[in-house]
C-alpha cells in the first residue's frame, strides 16, 4: 500500500493534514516503479511542484524514487523555463 499524505500551513498559520490517496501497489516496490505512482497522483491532486519530502519504509528505495522523480520533474521544469526564456534557472528538489 502507498499513502500520499499532505501537511500544509494556510494563510491563517494553522497546520492542516490530510490523506490524499491510499493506493494498492501492484507489482514491484522498487523506487523506479513507485515514482510513476507518486508522479501521477501528485499531478492529479495539484501538488506536484510542492513536494518537499518523500518518506517510506525502505531508505534505498526512497533515494531511488526521489532521484527518478527529480529526473522527471527537471525535464518538465526546464522545458517550462525554456519557453519563458529563463534557461539559467534550475529545479530545486
Amino acid at each position: 500500500m502507498l499513502a500520499i499524505n499532505n501537511i500544509w500551513a494556510n494563510l491563517d498559520i494553522k497546520t492542516y493534514k490530510a490523506c490524499l490517496d491510499f493506493i494498492e501497489i501492484k507489482g514491484s516496490y522498487l523506487g523506479q516503479n513507485l515514482v510513476y505512482l507518486v508522479f501521477k497522483r501528485a499531478k492529479k491532486h495539484g501538488i506536484l511542484y510542492k513536494i518537499i519530502i518523500i518518506t517510506r519504509d525502505n531508505a534505498s528505495n526512497n533515494n531511488t524514487c526521489a532521484c527518478y522523480l527529480y529526473k522527471i520533474m527537471s525535464c518538465i521544469y526546464n522545458n517550462y523555463l525554456d519557453k519563458l526564456g529563463l534557461c539559467r534557472q534550475s529545479i530545486r528538489f
